[in-house]
C-alpha cells in the first residue's frame, strides 16, 4: 500500500535534489561510458570475489554541536559475489497481441465492461461519517480537515447520481478513461496534475457482471514518456507490517485519538504476527502464473506478509487517499491472510530493487532513472491469487560491462553519513534547541537498481548499489531509505 502524502513529500525532495548523470564520475567519458577505474576483468564461470567491506561495520559520529548522532553497528560478514555486470535496458512497448493474451489469462471467458464510476452515494456516506460520527468512530486527521471536508462535498457534485448501465468493452488500446470526482481529489488534495490526451494507449475494464475485479493496462508511448504496465486485481485493500508501523508512528506524532487507533493497529499487528498461511504454498501459485505466461527472466526477490480485505468500498477509499479510514472501517476478523511476492531481475544471484532514496542537493553525482524498475507483484491468499501487477516492462539492450569494481567503502560511509545529516539539516533545528536526535543505520544490503544510461538517458543501466535503512526514531514517521551507486557512491533517487 502506498501512503500518498508521504510519497509525494519524498518525491518532491528527490526531484529538487538529484541532478542528471554528471560528466565526470564512474560513468564518464570512457569506453561505453564506464571509467577504466571501475571496469574489472571478468571472473571465470563459478569463480567468486570477496568485497572489501568490513565484516563488522561499527561507527558513531556526532554533528551539529553533538545534537545529532549518526551510527551503525552491523554484522556484514564476508561478502562473496560473482561478476558484477552493468546491463542496459529500454522500455518495452506492450503490443495489442500481448494485451489480449494477458487479458484472456486473467479474465478467462468473463465479459469485460467499462469501469464503474463511484456514484453520489459513495461520497454521501463519507460526508455522513464526517458530519455525524458515531460514538466509537475514529476521526482520522484527513477526515477532520476542513479543506478535505469541503473537497469531498465538491466531488459529491461531480459524481453521477446513479450507476451507469454496464457497457461491454473490447480488448484493445483506447483513450484513457477518466473519473471526474477522483481526478478532482488527486489534483486538489495531492497536487497530482491529471493530464488527458488523445493517445490510444490505455485499457481499463471491470471483469465479469459482478465487477469484483478489474484490469488496467498502458503501453509505452515515446511522446508520453510513460511505461508499459498490466494490472489485474480483485477490488480490495491490503496492508503489511510497514503500513502498521507507519500509522502507529504518525498517530503518536499527531496525538490524534491515540488509544483508539493504537488498539486497532495492535489487532492488525497481532494478526500479521500469527499469520498461518503457508508462504511456500503461496509462492507455488505465484510461480505458476509466471510459468503459464512464459515469463522467464524474472525471479522472486522479496516476499512479505499481508492482510487482504475484499470489497469495492475499501478499494475506492484507498483510491481517494482514505487509507486511515480503511484501518478503522475494515474488520480485521474478516481479512484474508497472505503474502505479496515481488519478482524482478536476479543478476549473478543479486536481486534487483527499486530505489526509494531521499535525494539531496549537497552531493554529486546523483541520478534519477527515466523509468521505474521492472517488477511483477503478486498477492496470494488462502482463497487464491488476488492481484497481479507487471510494472515498467523492459527489454535488454546490451551488456555494458561484464564485471566492475566498487568504490572504496570509506567513500560510501562518508556519503551515507552526509546524506543522513542533510536530511536532518532540512528541518532547521533552532540553535537554542538542544534536543538530541539519533539516526541508526539498521540495515545495509547489496542490490541491483537503475541509473540513467550514459549518453542515452531514455534508457537505464542496471548497476550494483548499496541500499541503506535508517531508523530515525520519532524524527520521521517511517525509516529513511538511501541508495548509493556502488561504483562511485552517487545518490540514486526514485523515478
Amino acid at each position: 500500500m502506498k501512503k500518498a502524502i508521504l510519497f509525494i513529500t519524498m518525491l518532491s525532495v528527490i526531484l529538487t535534489g538529484c541532478q542528471k548523470t554528471p560528466e565526470e564520475s564512474a560513468v564518464a567519458s570512457k569506453e561505453n561510458g564506464l571509467s577504466q577505474d571501475v571496469i574489472a576483468k571478468p571472473l571465470k564461470n563459478g569463480e567468486k570475489q570477496e568485497l572489501e567491506v568490513p565484516e563488522h561495520w561499527k561507527f558513531s559520529e556526532k554533528r551539529s554541536d553533538d545534537r545529532v548522532t549518526i551510527s551503525a553497528d552491523l554484522e556484514l560478514g564476508t561478502m562473496e559475489v560473482g561478476n558484477l555486470p552493468v546491463i542496459e535496458r529500454k522500455r518495452h512497448e506492450l503490443t495489442e497481441a500481448e494485451l489480449k493474451e494477458l487479458v484472456a489469462y486473467f479474465a478467462g471467458k468473463q465479459e469485460l465492461f467499462e469501469p464503474h464510476v463511484s456514484t453520489k452515494e459513495f461520497y454521501e456516506n463519507i460526508i455522513d461519517r464526517i458530519e455525524n460520527p458515531k460514538e466509537n468512530d475514529i476521526q482520522s486527521e484527513r477526515m477532520g480537515d476542513s479543506k478535505y471536508q469541503n473537497l469531498i462535498k465538491e466531488v459529491y457534485d461531480l459524481a453521477p447520481e446513479n450507476a451507469q448501465d454496464k457497457q461491454v468493452t473490447d480488448v484493445k488500446f483506447q483513450m484513457q478513461k477518466t473519473d471526474a470526482a477522483i481526478d478532482h481529489i488527486l489534483e486538489n488534495q495531492f497536487g497530482i496534475e491529471i493530464e488527458t490526451n488523445e493517445e490510444e494507449d490505455y485499457f481499463d475494464a471491470d471483469v465479469g457482471a459482478d465487477g469484483k475485479s478489474m484490469i488496467r493496462a498502458e503501453r509505452y508511448n515515446k511522446k508520453l514518456e510513460n511505461e508499459s504496465l498490466f494490472e489485474w486485481k480483485q477490488k480490495g485493500w491490503w496492508i503489511d507490517e510497514s503500513d502498521v508501523e507507519i500509522y502507529r508512528r504518525m498517530n503518536q506524532m499527531e496525538g490524534a485519538e491515540t488509544d483508539k487507533l493504537n488498539e486497532i493497529l495492535l489487532k492488525y499487528q497481532t494478526k500479521l504476527d500469527e499469520l498461518s498461511f503457508d508462504q511456500k504454498e503461496g509462492k507455488e501459485k505465484a510461480d505458476a502464473i509466471l510459468d503459464d505466461l512464459e515469463i522467464r527472466n524474472m525471479q522472486l526477490c522479496e516476499s512479505k506478509k499481508i492482510l487482504w480485505f475484499e470489497g469495492e468500498d475499501a478499494y475506492r477509499r484507498f483510491k481517494i487517499g482514505l487509507e486511515e479510514e480503511n484501518f478503522a472501517q475494515c474488520n480485521v476478523d474478516e481479512c484474508e491472510e497472505g503474502y505479496l511476492y515481488s519478482y524482478s531481475f536476479m543478476v549473478e544471484g543479486i536481486p534487483a530493487k527499486q530505489s526509494l532514496s531521499f535525494g539531496s542537493l549537497q552531493e554529486t553525482p546523483s541520478y534519477i532513472p527515466a523509468f521505474s524498475l521492472e517488477t511483477i507483484n503478486i498477492i496470494v491468499t488462502k482463497s487464491g491469487v488476488k492481484s497481479f501487477i507487471w510494472n515498467s516492462m523492459t527489454d535488454e539492450v546490451k551488456m555494458v560491462a561484464e564485471n566492475t569494481k566498487f568504490a572504496d567503502f570509506e567513500k560510501i560511509q562518508e556519503q551515507i553519513i552526509n546524506q543522513i545529516y542533510y536530511r536532518y539539516a532540512m528541518r532547521n533545528q533552532p540553535a537554542n534547541d538542544q534536543t538530541k536526535i539519533r539516526f541508526d543505520i539498521v540495515d545495509m544490503d547489496l542490490k541491483y537498481t537503475y541509473i540513467p544510461a550514459y549518453e542515452n538517458p531514455q534508457n537505464t543501466w542496471l548497476i550494483p548499489a548499496w541500499f541503506f535503512v535508517v531508523d530515525a526514531g520519532d524524527f520521521e514517521p517511517e525509516p529513511l531509505k538511501y541508495t548509493l551507486n556502488a561504483l562511485d557512491g552517487g545518490v540514486i533517487g526514485n523515478q
